[in-house]
């Protein structure tokens, strides 16, 4: 059958058209285009671009236009025309037009001329049918001046029979904080009116993929606009439409909003030819920092044996900037030998930063005759990043820090961020890192050119002891980050002790906590002479746990309640001569919080101490169940601020039982990182304990309804029949969903259902775990809707499953004669067959001048007797009926339907 379509799709298309038809039609594909102009959100220039058919004698020399807002259409004259040299003209079309509206309105921007061209095969007598494109915009004067998407291949692509096609509309935005999304359409003959009768390629092609696994199909990338077919399998044309959409950034809200779609209407020529279509492979997605040169390779290989030459090309954003658009090797008028390489080359600037990736399209096409070409396409994401600031001292001042550093780079940055951590433990971060690295938190904001900053703790001075250490980011105006700076650091003196220690030997209500810090180790004796004392106090200042005048005494066991409900704070004082250091300093123990859930554990610890928990390993303890003693289960490298772990059992390979209880405690390991006391210590948490109880519900089953097709059951049936032989029930399967990631504990299935497309699911059954099929039968009215859920034993319940609707197959059908002469044959007037799902019926019947004889409203079947209103029989003779009858169907809105028809009524 594969060979069969080859040798006869193209020439049965062209025997059936004639030729005069043929000469009358040209429009291949096309678009249209818009941008502001005069600086006026309201002012547009819209550029329509169409394809044409060289084979055709017409010219579209101007084409209308509609505006969308009333006024009246325009005829716009072609600008330019451009023969590309495959059978392929393209036609270009401007037109200027200022809206009177006001802002946040929307419009349709539309092109229409006569006709497409004759050998479109996926939808109805293409030769006679007019192409039509629109674009829709918003006027919006909040986002600015705008500019919709655009594209940088043409539409018009050669597809080989059976091999896998691949284009690339190579499809963006040229404002610089905008994205896109792609969706089908289906192509249009006139403001939204679809051409008759389309069916997607893959649909009228059918057959199999190129590797012959699977059935043929066609796909779109909703996010970069690249279509597959996989692969096409019966010769001719084939239209397409899909809509560019162009999502714009609020500037005050944030909020990205749908602000225009350009609709594309393209054409795929499939064709046979003994060619193996070439391919090519783009580098790896990468960034550049702005200033520097990016080099990149892509290498294309032609199939065929021996290879052909080939012409390899790039587009895409780079190449359309306006200051230093990227350049690439050889020209794309150069063929090449196979293997093939393209040398693309962007020397970038810091206009170019942003935080959306540039999208290069590279491309391949063989050096065979045009109309036997083979294309392929590849891609590859470049985003351009800020370079790193130079920060050059973090300078005491007081009991402060003063940050200054050179003018940056990039003079288009909009800021400065500073960002601070306690430590200056290494990190390391690959070349595309932008912001601030982790464990690094944001203290301040200063504008571009701005080169200094003052860290005073937000005006409460910064403590003594830890090392600061800082960074700066700097920020570009679409919110695009640099990479980090240098890093600097400093500390105060420490001329007061230091907490190290608050940790917890024993959890209990009456539990101990060790309690230790250091001598002040840079104590200057003049400046304040002795006596000295510590004071320690825990969790408030009215609570003092232990006084001393001995400088030596640095520890103490504080005893009291020490539980997972509350955080102990030790507090000390530092006396010198009577008076008290007003920088005393405090810390808290590590708190421990677990959550259980199905089979699982989540730890999490924090404290609020002066040093870094960072930079260090945290060990996780937990208890043995069989022994009762803690053992060492894990550890995490902590350089954050939010420190957790999930205890599954797969640190020591023994899975966790959901209802049997399981106990940690943490020790965690920290530093204040100043050179004169640069010793780590351990701080222990109190022990948490929690039984694991299963919370995650199954993944939702897979659900599927046979539903029947219509027009087979009811075809063929005879007056005097019934359909007594259609189903009369609904039955539903379903597979539970066990793939990775999916609860196999499922105690029961609960199936919903919904009698119409406007209403709400309700419970219709519950069935237990083993039973995957479930038959609802509804008296006279089979359409609804069915989702079903699986729940487990601890009765968490899934998400709802896929949905399965069906609809009644609806049937009513009159006859065209009755005899009402108490024969016992067809003495009253009825539907036949039987007719099905009907709700109520309202019917009428007429003498040949219109007068209404006999209205019944109350009986579905009729059973019209030849009797008028008044109890007379009407005469032998043509009457005239009215039927409107309510079906039982799933949307109510295609519940209501009229008959008319005539009756021969026989005596």
């Amino acid at each position: 059958m594969k060979l069969l379509l080859r040798n006869i799709a193209l020439p049965f298309l062209f025997a059936i058209i004639p030729i005069s038809e043929i000469v009358a039609s040209h429009i291949r594909a096309g678009e249209i285009i818009a941008e502001n102009i005069n600086n006026s959100p309201l002012s547009w220039q819209f550029t329509l671009i169409l394809f044409t058919d060289l084979s055709s004698d017409v010219q579209s020399e101007a084409v209308d236009f509609d505006f969308g807002d009333g006024t009246p259409g325009v005829n716009v004259p072609r600008v330019s025309f451009l023969d590309l040299g495959n059978g392929t003209a393209e036609n270009t079309y401007v037109v200027n037009h200022t809206f009177n509206s006001a802002i946040g309105a929307r419009f349709v921007v539309s092109a229409t001329e006569e006709n497409r061209n004759a050998c479109i095969i996926n939808f109805d007598n293409s030769v006679n049918t007019p192409f039509h494109v629109s674009t829709e915009i918003i006027l919006d004067a909040a986002v600015g001046i705008n500019s919709t998407p655009r594209f940088t291949q043409i539409p018009v692509v050669n597809a080989d029979f059976g091999q896998r096609w691949v284009f690339d509309n190579g499809g963006f935005d040229p404002d610089v904080n905008d994205s896109v999304s792609y969706e089908w359409t289906i192509p249009k003959l006139s403001p939204g009116t679809n051409v008759l009768n389309y069916r997607d390629p893959d649909i009228v092609a059918g057959g199999l993929t190129e590797d012959g696994s699977a059935q043929a199909f066609i796909d779109l990338d909703p996010a970069t606009g690249v279509l597959v077919w996989d692969a096409p399998n019966l010769l001719g044309c084939f239209n397409i439409a899909f809509n560019i959409v162009e999502w714009k950034q609020n500037p005050f809200t944030g909020e990205y909003l749908r602000r225009s779609v350009v609709t594309r209407d393209m054409q795929i020529i499939v064709r046979d030819f003994d060619n193996l279509r070439p391919l090519i492979s783009a580098p790896a997605d990468t960034c550049v920092v702005a200033g520097t040169t990016l080099r990149l390779i892509a290498v294309a290989v032609d199939q065929n044996t021996p290879p052909d030459f080939i012409f390899l090309s790039a587009s895409g954003e780079p190449f359309e900037v306006a200051q230093s658009p990227a350049t690439f090797s050889p020209d794309p008028d150069d063929s090449v030998s196979s293997p093939g390489a393209l040398n693309f080359q962007w020397d970038t600037r810091c206009v170019h930063v942003r935080q959306k990736p540039y999208r290069v399209v590279f491309r391949v096409d063989d050096a065979r005759p045009i109309l036997e070409q083979l294309t392929d396409f590849a891609e590859t994401n470049i985003t351009v990043i800020g370079p790193a600031p130079q920060l050059d001292t973090a300078i005491l001042e007081n009991e402060n820090i003063r940050l200054r550093w050179s003018p940056y780079f990039c003079s288009n940055a909009e800021s400065m961020k500073i960002f601070r951590r306690k430590g200056d433990f290494p990190y390391q971060l690959d070349s595309c890192f932008t912001g601030a690295p982790s464990g690094f938190v944001e203290i301040g904001e200063v504008s571009i050119n701005t080169l200094e900053f003052l860290d005073d703790n937000n005006g409460v001075g910064l403590e003594k002891g830890p090392k600061y250490c800082y960074v700066l980011v700097a920020e570009f105006p679409d919110g695009a980050l640099s990479r980090p700076s240098n890093e600097k650091c400093n500390a105060l003196p420490i001329d007061i002790p230091l907490i190290t220690n608050v940790d917890v030997e024993l959890t209990a209500t009456n539990g101990r906590i060790n309690v230790k810090w250091t001598r002040p180790l840079e104590l200057d004796s003049v400046i304040n002479p002795p006596p000295y004392r510590y004071d320690l106090f825990g969790n408030n200042q009215s609570n003092l746990l232990f006084s001393s005048n001995n400088l030596l005494d640095t520890s103490f066991v504080w005893n009291g309640p020490v539980t997972e409900d509350f955080q102990n704070k030790a507090i000390l004082h530092f006396t010198s001569n009577g008076n008290i250091f007003q920088d005393s300093v405090s810390a808290s123990s590590v708190l421990l919080t677990s959550t259980p859930g199905g089979q699982r554990v989540q730890l999490e610890w924090s404290a609020d101490v002066p040093w870094s928990n960072n930079g260090q390993y945290h060990l996780i303890y937990k208890r043995n169940n069989n022994s009762g003693v803690f053992e060492l289960l894990d550890s995490i490298f902590a350089n954050g601020d939010n420190y957790s772990y999930l205890d599954q059992g797969q640190a020591n390979g023994i899975p966790l039982i959901d209802g049997e209880e399981y106990c940690y405690f943490v020790e965690t390991r920290g530093s204040y990182y100043n050179d004169v006391y640069s010793q780590v210590f351990s701080n222990r948490s109190q022990i948490s304990c929690d039984i694991p109880q299963d919370s995650i519900p199954p993944c939702p089953p897979i659900l599927s309804l046979e539903v029947p097709d219509c027009d087979s059951l009811l075809a063929d049936k005879e007056c005097s029949g019934v359909l007594a032989d259609l189903p009369n029930s609904n039955l539903l399967k379903w597979t539970p969903d066990f793939s990775e990631g999916c609860d196999r504990d499922i105690a029961e299935y609960r199936i919903y259902y919904k009698a119409s497309t406007d209403g709400e699911y309700q419970l219709l059954s519950t069935v237990l775990y083993d039973t995957l099929i479930f038959e609802h039968g509804i008296e006279g009215d089979l359409s609804g809707c069915y989702v079903v859920t699986a729940v487990d034993s601890f009765d968490n319940e899934s998400a709802f499953s896929n949905e399965v609707c069906r609809d009644n197959c609806i049937y009513f059908e009159l006859p065209n004669v009755f005899t009402p002469n108490n024969d016992e044959w067809n003495n009253t007037f009825i539907p036949c067959p039987e007719p099905r799902f009907v709700k109520s019926i309202e019917f009428e019947v007429y003498n040949r001048w219109g007068r209404p004889l006999k209205i019944i409203n109350d009986d579905p079947m009729i059973n019209w007797d030849g009797l008028d209103e008044s109890g007379n029989e009407v005469p032998a003779g043509y009457y005239f009926y009215k039927a409107d009858v309510e079906f039982f169907r799933l949307n109510p809105e295609d519940s209501k339907k009229t008959f008319k028809g005539w009756i021969w009524l026989a005596r």
